[in-house]
C-alpha cells in the first residue's frame, strides 16, 4: 500500500513538472513577455494568390525578448537587450504559388533601426522547420532607414514557417504596417491598431508597397506568378 501511494505521488509530481514546463513555452502572439498591446497574429490575403499568417510582438528594453527565447528553449542571445525588439514570424502559408519574395516592415519617421540591425533567429530553432526557410538576405527596404526587409526570393512557400525575424530600435512602438510580396503580387496590411487615429493614409501605404515591389524587381530576383 505504501509503495502504491508513493508511486501515485511520484507520477503526480512528474505530471506537474511536465505541465509547468509546457506552460512556459509560448508564441509571439501569446507570450506574456511582450507588450500586450503590441502583439498578435495577422493574415495577409489576396484571394487565390496569397494567404499567409504572421505573428508579431514588441518587447520592451530589458530581459523580455531573452526570456521569450529561453522559455522556448531557443539558444540565442538577444543582441540589443537595452532596446525595443520588434519580432515577426510566418506561422502558416496556405497559398503563395510564387513563394514569399520579401517581407518588409515600414517604420515611422522617428523609429530608427537599433544595434541588432535587421536579423533573425534561425528557423532551425523551431523544429521541424528546415534551415532552408531562413531569409537569403536582410537589410533596409525602400527608404532603407525607414524600413526593414527580409528577402526569400520565393524559397519560403506553401506549408512553410519561418524563424523569428526581428530588429531592435531605441524608440517605443507606434503604429506600423508591413508588405508581403509573392512574385508580382503584394499585400500591405497593418500589424497592430492600438489607436485608429494613427492609421496612415491609404496613399502612403500604397507608395510604400509599390516601393517594396519595385526594389525587388530592380534586383532581378522576382519570379512571376
Amino acid at each position: 500500500m505504501r509503495n502504491s501511494v508513493f508511486n501515485v505521488l511520484a507520477l503526480t509530481m512528474m505530471v506537474v513538472l511536465t505541465t509547468s514546463g509546457q506552460a512556459s513555452a509560448s508564441t509571439l502572439a501569446s507570450t506574456p513577455e511582450a507588450l500586450g498591446a503590441w502583439q498578435g497574429s495577422h493574415n495577409f490575403n489576396v484571394p487565390a494568390v496569397l494567404d499567409a499568417t504572421v505573428e508579431y510582438a514588441v518587447f520592451a528594453p530589458g530581459a523580455g525578448f531573452q526570456n521569450y527565447l529561453d522559455n522556448n528553449s531557443i539558444v540565442f542571445a538577444d543582441p540589443a537587450p537595452g532596446e525595443y525588439t520588434y519580432a515577426y514570424q510566418f506561422t502558416d502559408i496556405s497559398a503563395a504559388p510564387a513563394g514569399i519574395s520579401t517581407f518588409t516592415v515600414g517604420l515611422q519617421g522617428d523609429e530608427a533601426l537599433g544595434a541588432s540591425g535587421v536579423t533573425f533567429v534561425p528557423a532551425a530553432a523551431f523544429p521541424p522547420t528546415p534551415p532552408s526557410n531562413d531569409p537569403l538576405s536582410t537589410g533596409g527596404g525602400p527608404g532603407v532607414s525607414t524600413s526593414s526587409q527580409w528577402t526569400y526570393f520565393g524559397f519560403l512557400g506553401v506549408g512553410g514557417t519561418s524563424g523569428v525575424l526581428f530588429y531592435s530600435s531605441p524608440q517605443a512602438p507606434e503604429f506600423g504596417f508591413a508588405v508581403i510580396a509573392s512574385g508580382t503580387t503584394f499585400d500591405t496590411d497593418p500589424l497592430s491598431l492600438p489607436n485608429p487615429s494613427t492609421i496612415p493614409e491609404p496613399t502612403s501605404a500604397m507608395l510604400f508597397a509599390c516601393g517594396a515591389v519595385l526594389l525587388a524587381q530592380a534586383r532581378g530576383r522576382y519570379v512571376r506568378a
